[in-house]
């Protein structure tokens, strides 16, 4: 049976990593267009008056199919229920306005996964979830900076626009520097480290795969058809999201 989040999350306030998928694990969030509603959806949450600053985001981001969030809430969990709900309600509202369509649009409701304060493990969250359009092989490292949807621009090269607004940096942000640029170079090398350290079993695999591939491609020569590199790319996908599934760090764990 499923456990309320009350009974799962401290009540005296706290730091959580937050994900969900669209149902079906359908791919509309691949449109830019659609990741700039579920962000004004996401500063309209937290944004609302009866939240009164109750809710953080330390970091954030968006991927075809699913969403990160490292979210800091202040008192009872009650705060950052009504903030997943106001968010969420009304992404679904003009979701199935633009799709003219009804019926669920999250795939269950968001998991809430504690992250511990003050230790490794809530910095090596919040590098996991800005490393993901790397995972997934969306964009390479020196491109990081360019996905717009990702807390990465911010932390990694101090880029403040409308899509890094509303992140609030954690206090072991603050501390890896004097200044702005102090940090952002400590950022850069402590992420890269964590990029070299902490993905190379994800790397591995993935490139493992692609060699099975084009090893297929050559075997299969004229009869490898477009529907055949389709199959094998939604192939290597869903391996790629059970391994991020089975990576996310835990409580003091990662």
């Amino acid at each position: 049976m499923r456990k309320a989040r009350k009974q799962q999350l401290p009540q005296s306030g706290g730091l959580v990593h937050e994900f969900w998928q669209l149902h079906n694990r359908e791919f509309h969030l691949d449109s830019n267009h659609l990741k700039q509603v579920l962000y004004a959806c996401l500063k309209f949450g937290l944004t609302h008056q009866k939240l009164d600053s109750k809710v953080k985001v330390h970091a954030y981001c968006f991927m075809g199919n699913h969403c990160h969030q490292v979210l800091k809430y202040v008192g009872e969990s009650y705060s950052l229920s009504f903030f997943m709900k106001l968010m969420n309600g009304e992404f679904a509202r003009r979701f199935h306005k633009i799709f003219k369509s009804s019926g669920a649009v999250n795939n269950g409701r968001p998991k809430t996964i504690p992250i511990e304060e003050h230790s490794a493990s809530e910095m090596r969250a919040h590098m996991y979830v800005e490393a993901n359009p790397l995972r997934a092989r969306i964009c390479r490292r020196g491109k990081l900076r360019y996905y717009r949807f990702n807390s990465y621009r911010y932390y990694a090269y101090g880029i403040r626009d409308e899509y890094t607004e509303v992140i609030s940096p954690p206090k072991w942000y603050i501390s890896l520097g004097a200044t702005p640029s102090q940090r952002q170079r400590r950022y850069r090398r402590l992420f890269e480290k964590y990029i070299t350290q902490g993905m190379p079993l994800v790397s591995r695999l993935i490139k493992k795969i692609d060699g099975l591939v084009t090893e297929k491609r050559h075997s299969f020569r004229n009869r490898w058809k477009p529907h055949h590199e389709v199959i094998a790319n939604q192939m290597i996908r869903r391996i790629d999201e059970l391994i991020q599934r089975s990576s996310i760090p835990h409580r003091g764990n990662v």
